[in-house]
């Protein structure tokens, strides 16, 4: 009998998660069948490594369950598009598990950027337009380079999110999402601009 093991994942679900439940020749047979762009073979990995991903950003995080959601999402687009064929299960969890580091160190490093970014302003009330201008354009370089292009190309470029989705090999969706979190993240950070 297979223990279980009840756990939070992402959302507000709760479900009994089998602590592990692929053999090697499953887990090779699974990521085969990823590799090769089986949506079925991807929603069995999602739903058997998801809870896990998102228990080790917790503890990685600090138990900073918004930031573990954001890296969650992170770790699992980066699983979509680069797993590879994986023999046994220890081999797996350790590539997700260097995947979910990575993506934390990634994310404190562009945060550590806009910050600097932020420090280099004068108190509000003696920027001109000009220099809001200026600081705005910093906090857009301060951004990783594909980010930042997804903003050009909407609001500078006047690309569709279709035209983009197309161009960029994602869905619709995707680019909806990506601008609706770019454009948080900017108006928080603008918002210092002005306090």
């Amino acid at each position: 009998m297979i223990k279980t093991i009840p756990i939070q994942i992402p959302g507000p679900t709760i479900v009994d998660c089998p602590a592990s439940t692929s053999g090697s020749g499953d887990v090779r047979a699974l990521t085969e069948r990823i590799t090769r762009g089986d949506e079925t073979a991807f929603n069995t990995f999602y739903h058997e490594y998801s809870p896990r991903i998102f228990r080790l950003l917790l503890v990685v995080t600090a138990g900073d369950e918004h930031l573990s959601r954001e890296l969650h999402q992170c770790v699992m687009i980066r699983a979509a598009r680069k797993l590879k064929v994986f023999d046994t299960e220890g081999e797996l969890w350790a590539w997700l598990a260097q995947v979910a580091r990575n993506q934390s160190r990634d994310l404190l490093r562009k945060r550590l950027r806009e910050a600097r970014a932020l420090e280099t302003l004068p108190p509000p009330d003696q920027q001109t337009n000009s220099q809001k201008s200026e600081h705005i354009q910093a906090l857009l370089n301060s951004m990783p380079e594909a980010e930042r292009q997804l903003l050009e190309n909407f609001y500078f470029n006047d690309l569709s999110q279709k035209e983009i989705a197309r161009s960029s090999g994602r869905s619709v969706k995707a680019v909806q999402c990506a601008l609706a979190r770019l454009r948080a993240r900017l108006r928080k950070m603008i918002g210092t601009l002005n306090t």
